[in-house]
């Protein structure tokens, strides 16, 4: 009774304009048609199961040049769950700004992949704007605290996000923690510890951001 949704990750480049080396090779598709093909092989291969729902990501916008975005957005226009890494670190806002002269989150706007469907996953150094775009997109933004923590990433901004009318999630993102209790837990002491104040979710706010949203940015 395990149900599963399984997101085919387009992965082209090792970061922007850098090709694949050594053992990164072997998670690329070579060509973002490739990936399509195997995506529609996957739904074919599932449809009707009660138990499976097929979803797609991009690993991020440094991992899949801008001009190979396109091939998301008819999944997106279609209600399909999208995931994508988005403004992790520090170095990816860097990056994408000297090579296309936007946020990462504007530069999905402008193909057209923020919609109902998508999850920003990490979602931690985003700006004003950018808030405002996943917002206004009424996106999921998937916060993965204990990853995020483990890798010294940084804190994002949950609450500014919530309010701005994006929906929060919570995930895992790795193995250095797998407890939902502690993924929620963590939500609410990083806002402690980023505004220096107490009391920012509440705990049916948690329980929504871990159970109900979390399996509506599934696909359920």
């Amino acid at each position: 009774g395990i149900r599963i949704t399984l997101l085919d990750t387009l992965y082209l480049s090792s970061g922007f304009g850098a090709q694949p080396q050594g053992v990164q090779v072997r998670f690329s598709d070579g060509s973002a048609e490739a990936w399509r093909e195997r995506v529609e092989a996957l739904r074919a291969a599932l449809e009707g199961s009660p138990g499976a729902c097929v979803g797609v990501a991009a690993h991020s916008v440094r991992a899949v040049p801008a001009a190979a975005l396109d091939a998301l957005r008819p999944f997106v226009a279609d209600g399909t769950p999208f995931h994508i890494h988005l403004s992790e670190q520090v170095q990816e806002n860097a990056d994408c700004l000297a090579a296309t002269g936007v946020t990462p989150t504007r530069l999905l706007a402008d193909h057209g992949l923020l919609g109902p469907m998508t999850s920003a996953v990490h979602a931690t150094h985003l700006t004003i704007d950018d808030i405002a775009l996943l917002g206004g997109a009424g996106c999921f933004a998937s916060f993965c605290p204990t990853t995020e923590r483990d890798l010294g990433d940084g804190i994002g901004p949950s609450r500014q996000l919530l309010a701005a009318g994006a929906r929060v999630t919570l995930g895992s993102d790795s193995h250095a923690i797998i407890d939902a209790f502690e993924e929620m837990r963590a939500l609410e002491l990083d806002e402690r510890l980023a505004t220096q104040a107490r009391g920012h979710w509440s705990a049916a706010e948690l329980l929504v951001a871990a159970g109900e949203d979390g399996q509506r940015s599934l696909g359920w």
